[in-house]
């Protein structure tokens, strides 16, 4: 289940998330079974982030990293 105080960090917005992430790296990020639809994640940093079972349809991840993350189950439907 996703880390609550991780998700209030991300819905602060991408600058914000990106901030924390770099001084956090080492910190296991978990944001699973969460709702992102329509989020604006367009250059968030996701990387190795467990992301499994989360909703993305219609979000915008044009220039996210995420590289290593566990999207199993995830619903990454994006905007046509």
């Amino acid at each position: 289940m996703a880390d609550k105080k991780q998700l209030k960090i991300l819905k602060q917005g991408v600058h914000v998330w990106n901030t924390w992430w770099d001084k956090n790296r080492t910190v296991h990020v978990d944001l699973s079974k969460t709702d992102l639809a329509n989020a604006d994640l367009s250059g968030a940093i996701l990387r190795g982030v467990d992301l499994r079972g989360t909703l993305v349809v219609g979000a915008n991840l044009r220039g996210a990293i995420l590289s290593l993350a566990d999207l199993s189950d995830a619903v990454l439907l994006t905007p046509s």
